[in-house]
């Protein structure tokens, strides 16, 4: 029998939205290689006395890159 617009639950995508699923294309250990590469290269910019734009670009990233590993952290 199937489900009525009008009947509660019946929209799959709602009842989905009470699950919380957590998907990644990566994994952790690939993130933590990517926080540690950026890690040594933002170093290696500062080192280098490269432009701010640069280096805020890289730094940038690796925050969002940190704020990934942590969201998909247990």
């Amino acid at each position: 029998m199937p489900l009525r617009k009008d009947t509660a639950g019946s929209n799959p995508v709602s009842s989905l939205s009470s699950i919380k699923l957590q998907m990644s294309l990566i994994s952790q250990q690939d993130r933590e290689m990517v926080i540690e590469a950026l890690e040594y290269y933002v170093q290696k910019l500062k080192d280098d006395n490269c432009t701010d734009a640069s280096i805020t670009a890289f730094q940038t990233l690796l925050n969002w890159v940190e704020l990934e590993h942590f969201k998909y952290e247990n």
